[in-house]
C-alpha cells in the first residue's frame, strides 16, 4: 500500500494552534485526544503542523479536527479570514483615516 499523499487543501496550522490554545490544551494533551480519536501522533508532529513545517495528510486532518471538536473546514480556512467580518469604515468617517 502506498503511503498517503500530503494534503493539498489549505490546512492552516495557525488555526489549529489557536483552537488548541483556546481549549487550554497542551500539545501532549492534543496528541492524547488524537489517539483516542483513532490515530496516534507525536506531539512534535502536531507542533510542526501548527508551525507550517509540513502539512498533515487528509486523514490526519480529520482526526485532528475530531480531537479538537471542529470541522475539517475549520482547519482549512486561513486564520486571517477570522477578521473578514469586520465592517470597513464608511466614507463619512474621514475616508476611514484616523482623525
Amino acid at each position: 500500500m502506498a503511503p498517503p499523499t500530503r494534503l493539498s487543501l489549505p490546512f492552516d496550522g495557525l488555526r489549529a494552534r489557536r483552537e488548541r490554545e483556546r481549549q487550554g490544551l497542551t500539545l501532549v494533551a492534543l496528541a492524547d485526544r488524537c489517539a483516542e480519536a483513532g490515530r496516534r501522533f507525536a506531539h512534535t508532529t502536531i507542533s510542526r503542523w501548527e508551525s507550517g513545517d509540513f502539512g498533515p495528510t487528509a486523514p490526519s486532518v480529520k482526526v485532528l479536527a475530531d480531537a479538537l471538536g471542529v470541522t475539517v473546514d475549520d482547519l482549512c480556512t486561513p486564520a486571517d479570514e477570522d477578521n473578514s467580518n469586520t465592517t470597513p469604515a464608511s466614507a463619512d468617517d474621514n475616508d476611514g483615516r484616523p482623525s
